[in-house]
């Protein structure tokens, strides 16, 4: 769960340096993910993964309002979300990790270990977590990469 944790605080940190103008743009004539598309795909995966394929629980309710839009659209690319300020994908990602941890609170260091199988996959919840802090760093690399080409 520290490790989760780092990789959000890493997110949050570079998060403080991004021009929020930049949170919605893309390069002129290319398909690629927005800064908010991918703050939002961050969230959403975090809840399934913890909720679907670990917990084997719906999500918090409270969190519903949160995602009104499917992660990915018709053709299984991530669904495009804008208008949306560097302190709402903030927000989102602060519930969810509270969701997250509440959810969390009661493993064991068995039930960390012991394997869920999912329709794709067997998945201990401990590897998830570790997939989890992969993907958020992962896509925090294409972030950044993406503010860096951004017009100044």
């Amino acid at each position: 769960l520290w490790q989760l944790e780092d990789a959000r605080m890493r997110t949050l940190r570079w998060l403080t340096t991004l021009d929020p103008a930049v949170v919605d743009w893309s390069p002129p004539g290319e398909q690629v993910n927005t800064i908010g598309t991918l703050l939002y795909h961050i969230a959403a995966i975090e809840l399934d993964w913890v909720f679907a394929d670990i917990l084997k629980a719906p999500w918090p309710k409270d969190l519903d309002r949160w995602f009104p839009v499917e992660v990915r659209d018709t053709s299984d690319r991530l669904s495009a979300i804008s208008g949306e300020t560097v302190e709402t994908h903030i927000e989102r990602l602060a519930l969810v990790r509270a969701g997250v941890l509440e959810g969390l609170r009661e493993m064991t260091e068995a039930d960390f270990n012991t394997p869920r199988v999912t329709p794709n996959y067997i998945v201990t919840p401990a590897w998830a977590l570790h997939h989890l802090c992969q993907h958020e760093a992962e896509h925090r690399a294409e972030m950044s990469s993406l503010a860096a080409r951004a017009p100044k």
